[in-house]
């Protein structure tokens, strides 16, 4: 059962004090949030979700139905407030109290609930790195109120991530966020920064231009620009790019030529091509909008990038894309599908989608918030090209206000032929 009703009214000095884009945005969190909810049972460290295992292994999937919900309730949990209601707040000090447990069991080596260290080309890194950024994001709600002893422990787990092999992909930006989370936290190393400047040069070996990155060893270009490089390659700059300025300017202005061509691959109704692999993640498409928004590196009008964004939101959420018994999403794209998934998912793999409420970070007083809405390109211009030189790709506009892609770079590379060619080497999405 869930916590609390979806909807719940909000008092009328509170919804005025916030733009309606903001609530509503505010609100669909809520509203993703409030079926996990009604599975977390006192002292768990995982989510009971339905639905087949991954390739990886049970502790894997356990962390994950734990790690992906989290980075949603961390951009939830650090929002503004709705008003003075009590249910709501009762809701956020639920739902915190719940993760900070769960933190502190799931990384207790002593516990049942243990997750399990991390491992070499584990999945674990994964999860821990977007953890790393959600204790960042909301640490006063889920990191600070923890006692002296459990944070202890905890940076004791993160620290397991030291040392290990790591796919020479956008994992890379994994270890850069978990150690510089362990630094910033009193728990370092003198060989960290050494690591994290390794991988960073890295990961921009892997640009080939206008803003566009080669996913390593996936040898591809696709939504992954989106989901990985330009999602953590900004939230490094806003998180941690004082100590690197011009490193951070890089990340900026590569986000910036990228959100340039990337806007066009949206139509009208808000919805994106299915093209490359993870498509289940659905709207995480949107993750690297509102960071850009928030580094001041967006490159497009604030209220252009929110129409694109809400539509896009709306598109999937307004589709039968949940769980018929829990509520929860699940594995999917405009439907609940199981079959379109890669092997590495797992039922908890579609809350990679909570990257796409980064809007979130920006207060409501935000030009993204507060500006007119503006078309998207589609809208504008319905005939439009725009030619990609970087990765071989061209995006133009339909009749209707769809989109279509051509691909003309990318295609699938022999170590990755168990997604099938029709993710990446189709002449037309």
């Amino acid at each position: 059962m869930s916590l609390l009703a979806p909807h719940v009214s909000e008092p009328a000095s509170a919804a005025s004090s916030v733009p309606a884009d903001y609530a509503r945005w505010r609100a669909r969190a809520r509203e993703l949030l409030e079926p996990l909810a009604g599975l977390m049972s006192p002292g768990r460290a995982s989510l009971p979700l339905p639905g087949r295992p991954s390739d990886h292994d049970a502790q894997a999937d356990r962390l994950e139905s734990y790690a992906r919900p989290m980075f949603l309730a961390a951009l939830y949990l650090q929002s503004s407030p709705e008003g003075e209601g009590a249910a709501a707040l009762a809701f956020r000090e639920r739902l915190a109290a719940w993760f900070r447990a769960g933190l502190a069991a799931g990384a207790d080596a002593a516990s049942p609930e243990y997750w399990g260290p991390d491992a070499n080309y584990h999945q674990h890194h994964v999860e821990m790195g977007l953890m790393a950024i959600g204790l960042r994001l909301a640490r006063a709600q889920l990191w600070a109120p923890l006692a002296a002893g459990e944070r202890a422990r905890v940076l004791t787990w993160f620290a397991t991530a030291r040392g290990g092999g790591i796919v020479n992909n956008n994992h890379l930006f994994m270890s850069v966020h978990i150690l510089e989370f362990l630094g910033a936290e009193g728990a370092g190393h003198r060989t960290d920064r050494a690591v994290i400047t390794a991988h960073l040069n890295q990961l921009e070996t892997m640009h080939r231009g206008g803003g566009w990155f080669e996913d390593g060893i996936n040898q591809a270009y696709d939504h992954y620009n989106a989901y990985a490089f330009h999602f953590y390659g900004l939230l490094w700059a806003r998180l941690h790019g004082a100590a690197d300025e011009a490193r951070a300017r890089r990340w900026r202005d590569w986000a910036r030529l990228f959100l340039a061509d990337y806007q066009h691959f949206f139509a009208a109704s808000g919805e994106h091509p299915a093209f490359g692999r993870s498509i289940a993640y659905r709207f995480n498409a949107l993750a690297p909008f509102g960071l850009a928004a928030a580094e001041d590196a967006l490159g497009l009008p604030a209220g252009r990038a929110r129409r694109l964004c809400t539509r896009n939101l709306e598109f999937f959420l307004s589709r039968p894309i949940r769980d018929a018994a829990t509520g929860c999403l699940a594995p999917g794209f405009v439907d609940a599908w199981p079959e379109i998934v890669e092997p590495y998912s797992c039922p908890a793999s579609p809350y990679w989608c909570a990257k796409g409420f980064t809007p979130l970070l920006l207060p409501p007083a935000h030009p993204f918030w507060t500006e007119s809405e503006q078309a998207l390109p589609v809208e504008a211009e319905p005939d439009f090209a725009r030619v990609m030189t970087a990765p071989g790709l061209v995006a133009r506009g339909l009749p209707g206000g769809e989109v279509e892609i051509l691909n003309a770079g990318s295609m699938v590379s022999n170590g990755q032929l168990r997604y099938g060619a029709w993710k990446w080497s189709k002449l037309s999405y």
